[in-house]
């Protein structure tokens, strides 16, 4: 399946804007703050769970990986609304029509927005503002 979409507009940047917030940026950030990490990794240390640093590292990352994807699952409903109008407003079908696909298309949908060059140039200027 061929999924086109128009080229992103600056209009489009401020729906990006409000599922970004929405999606928990702030409740990932404080996952990756030093002090969790700490925390995380004298856990770890503690249980026995780190064989080496090798091993240790591998969990801090796979810990922190799974809360990642853990806040942004749990506020991805937050932001339905938003993800229904930007993939309306760049692929020419109505909010109804994004809204009443199946579960694979518009999984494909999203997955296809997010590989846009427009969509990583977009990613890298605005991380930009965390630096």
């Amino acid at each position: 399946m061929a999924i086109e979409f128009k080229q992103l507009k600056s209009s489009d940047m401020f729906i990006m804007f409000k599922i970004i917030n929405k999606i928990g940026l702030n409740e990932i950030k404080n996952q990756l703050e030093p002090k969790t990490i700490e925390k995380l990794v004298d856990g770890l240390k503690g249980k026995g769970k780190a064989k080496d640093n090798e091993s240790l590292m591998y969990s801090v990352g796979l810990s922190v990986s799974i809360e990642m994807v853990n806040v942004i699952i749990g506020n991805l409903p937050k932001c339905e609304d938003e993800i229904y109008t930007l993939l309306s407003r760049v692929s020419g079908k109505s909010k109804k029509e994004i809204s009443e696909l199946d579960m694979v298309t518009f999984t494909e949908y999203i997955v296809e927005f997010i590989k846009k060059d427009e969509f990583k140039d977009f990613t890298k200027v605005a991380l930009k503002l965390f630096n």
